[in-house]
């Protein structure tokens, strides 16, 4: 890019130092080096879009390599809140399988405790 830089300066210059008007010959379109100068120019507006469609590709590339350094912090969390749930998960199916079978227990106690009461009051 420096070189390209220097290069667009040493242009710019000639250009500056080159006469702005040219005679009535050389103004002709047919004349080469009229020619030569709007190509030049062409030229030059060509590696400005270049220049700057590079700088723009140097930004993209920065913020796709910044966004990927990004992403696997948030992928590294994604993935630890996933087992922090799937263990909280875990735990609460464990406390519903023990009060599944406490409340199992509890019928069959009720039923127990029933019976003693029908039998307590036969006798």
């Amino acid at each position: 890019l420096r070189l390209d830089e220097a290069r667009r300066r040493e242009v710019a210059t000639r250009r500056e130092q080159a006469p702005t008007s040219l005679s009535g010959v050389e103004a002709d379109q047919g004349n080469p080096l009229v020619q030569i100068h709007k190509q030049q120019q062409d030229m030059e507006r060509l590696r400005d879009a270049v220049d700057k469609q590079n700088a723009q590709i140097g930004r993209l590339a920065d913020q796709d390599a910044s966004d990927k350094a990004a992403r696997p912090d948030t992928l590294q969390a994604l993935q630890d809140r996933l087992q922090a749930t799937e263990r909280h998960l875990t735990e609460l199916s464990r406390r519903i399988d023990a009060s599944d079978g406490i409340s199992g227990q509890m019928y069959e106690l009720r039923c127990h405790l029933t019976t003693l009461n029908e039998r307590a009051r036969q006798r």
